[in-house]
């Protein structure tokens, strides 16, 4: 029985995680429309602001990957700790 059910919980950790990590992915996006849209807002008046707003848009894309992936690490490894407990309580009382 355990056996059966491990896919399923995978399937639907996974499924949680690439959900929360297309969110993260449509928040970036997101975010560089913003800041594009600054950017024709300002109409490239000095190539510092314009650098400054790159760097700014740079880092949070950073760190937003960085999430999305510790993230799916996350709920990957609940996914496996539960798996090995079911599979361990299983064997336990099959064997009393």
């Amino acid at each position: 029985m355990s056996k059966g059910l491990f896919p399923s919980i995978l399937s639907f950790q996974l499924l949680s995680t690439s959900s929360s990590y297309l969110s993260s992915i449509l928040g970036l996006l997101f975010n560089s429309l913003l800041t594009i849209l600054r950017f024709f807002r300002i109409r490239f008046g000095t190539f510092e602001t314009w650098l400054a707003n790159l760097k700014c848009f740079l880092i949070s894309a950073v760190f937003f990957i960085i999430a999305s992936l510790l993230l799916c690490l996350d709920e990957i490894s609940k996914a496996f700790i539960i798996e090995f407990f079911e599979l361990t309580s299983w064997k336990f009382w099959k064997v009393f």
